[in-house]
């Protein structure tokens, strides 16, 4: 079919197939269509000929979504409204699920919930607490995390030659293969995503630069740091477009 133009930009490039949809988001590169349908099942089409590329039956999650997104990086997020004061999201890159969130609203705070599987199928689950910056009433506002624990999980680095490296996160099925020559290496893994790289280079002889793009722009930069005796590494972390360091050690196992 030809596409209609409804003004305003709003245009249908093609009629999803007898199904009640409820919520429809088109991909950033325009060449996908996610949408629900019948309150349970999100399904991603391709624009070109409106077959279904994936479909997932949310009914087994408890709830109907009222909202899909496709995350910056290619990934999708579905969100649903529990009740007044919860909310629940659910990741997922390639149709699969990568992990959950649950939002629990406490007044000017919000408890939070991450749960994902490892590679040995056992569970990780994260817990954080968020404070009300501004805005309002409920969960809309501007929220700044004040603590954050739960299970570790575990980062990966092997060294290739002298200018290579490995790097992986298991419990979200994330890979990267590259050197230390600051230019752009695509993730890989069940949980990698279309449009993040990631680049490195030495800042030190016990330091190492990791920035993490999404769609060529820079979005957070990682300094790793070895200890003098070798059995810590200290992760001073910070997105580009804010000053909030985040800082995470790790153990040698």
């Amino acid at each position: 079919m030809n596409p209609l133009i409804l003004g305003d930009g709003v245009t249908i490039v093609r009629v999803i197939p007898s199904e009640r949809t409820e919520a429809v988001e088109l991909a950033p590169d325009g060449s996908r269509l996610m949408h629900t349908a019948d309150h349970q099942t999100v399904t991603c089409r391709d624009i070109a000929t409106g077959a279904a590329l994936w479909s997932n039956d949310t009914a087994t999650d408890g709830g109907t979504p009222t909202q899909i997104r496709y995350s910056p990086d290619g990934g999708t997020t579905s969100w649903r409204e529990v009740n007044p004061t919860t909310w629940e999201a659910t990741n997922k890159v390639n149709g699969k699920p990568i992990a959950s969130y649950t939002l629990t609203l406490k007044g000017n705070s919000i408890a939070a919930v991450m749960k994902a599987t490892k590679p040995d199928g056992s569970a990780l689950e994260q817990s954080s607490v968020w404070n009300r910056v501004s805005g309002g009433p409920g969960f809309l506002g501007k929220w700044k995390s004040t603590e954050m624990k739960g299970a570790p999980s575990t980062l990966a680095i092997a060294l290739d030659g002298a200018n290579g490296l490995t790097i992986s996160y298991p419990e979200f099925q994330i890979a990267c293969k590259a050197s230390f020559d600051g230019k752009d290496y695509a993730m890989t893994g069940a949980g990698a995503t279309m449009k993040q790289t990631l680049a490195f280079e030495k800042a030190g002889p016990n330091s190492i630069k990791m920035t993490t793009k999404i769609a060529g722009k820079p979005f957070y930069v990682d300094v790793l740091t070895l200890s003098a005796d070798g059995k810590t590494l200290t992760d001073d972390g910070s997105p580009v477009a804010a000053k909030e360091p985040v800082k995470a050690v790790y153990e040698r196992q």
